[in-house]
């Protein structure tokens, strides 16, 4: 059977532009709420397209809004994540799970507990804006169960990262290897997340980024083809941190263009975002 995919590439045509432009106003509302903020972060923040595709300013808040969804029944425990990055975002989680969350079967006692440490979490990590809290988001989650199994699909194809030692199933496949291994099964749920550094050359990577976002996209379209994933989380936190853009290949019209892509083979292109307000931030203490 044949799998439609929708718009591949950044063709510019004319129904795409107002979209375009609305992503691109987007961006420049998240660096305006980053200039007003003593620690350039705003996790409070996000854009949700139907409650299905969020995009962030910063990556860690989607430990958030992948509690949301499971606490609205959007998703099931245990989904795969599949975790399209250009690093693993494996570091320890926040802290330990507070007392009373879990129960003795090591499951949240209920959704909303699991959403309610979630949010604690991202919450709690505005106090402390040096614990790097973009790389510790997937183990709290694999702790609350939300993610059962971890996929990471990294760019390129030299296989630079081993297999993580974790709690789950887990592997480290580039996209050429995971369009042969992938099965999506009826019987388990998927959770996208991009960080778009994913389609960037950063100087400090092992490896010599050939790829472009032409022939990148398209693979990662059809992927989410076939997943057809209840909620895609999206990260452009490469564009928050001043001192990494110059080492930045993709540019903000790129990112639009690659986030309208993926907005419309969801077919989300026509849908009016939401501007989440939650979790809210704390207050900070200042650095000593």
């Amino acid at each position: 059977m044949s799998m439609r995919v929708g718009p591949i590439g950044l063709r510019n045509s004319q129904p795409r532009q107002s979209l375009i432009a609305l992503l691109s106003s987007i961006i420049v509302a998240q660096k305006l709420m980053e200039a007003s903020d003593f620690y350039g972060r705003v996790e409070s923040s996000g854009v949700s397209f139907a409650k299905k595709v969020v995009l962030m300013r910063e990556h860690h808040p989607a430990l958030f809004h992948w509690a949301q969804a499971l606490k609205e029944q959007r998703i099931n425990y245990n989904c795969v994540l599949i975790h399209f990055d250009a690093h693993p975002d494996l570091k320890e989680s926040f802290w330990p799970i507070s007392p009373g969350v879990l129960g003795p079967d090591g499951y949240p006692v209920s959704r909303e507990r699991a959403f309610e440490e979630a949010t604690r979490q991202v919450r709690e990590n505005d106090n402390y804006p040096d614990m790097t809290p973009e790389e510790r988001f997937i183990k709290s989650a694999i702790e609350l169960k939300i993610v059962g199994e971890y996929v990471h699909i990294i760019p390129g194809d030299d296989g630079c990262f081993e297999t993580p030692n974790l709690s789950v199933p887990s592997k480290v496949l580039t996209l050429d290897q995971a369009m042969q291994q992938l099965s999506f099964l009826p019987d388990k749920q998927y959770i996208f997340d991009l960080d778009l550094d994913f389609f960037s050359n950063l100087a400090d990577m092992p490896y010599d980024r050939q790829a472009t976002i032409l022939q990148d996209l398209p693979k990662m379209l059809q992927l989410l083809a076939l997943a057809n994933p209840p909620l895609f989380t999206i990260a452009f936190s490469q564009f928050s941190t001043s001192q990494i853009k110059q080492y930045l290949t993709i540019s903000e019209e790129e990112c639009c263009k690659i986030i309208a892509a993926i907005l419309e083979q969801l077919q989300l292109g026509q849908i009016t975002p939401d501007l989440i307000t939650e979790p809210r931030r704390s207050i900070r203490h200042s650095p000593k």
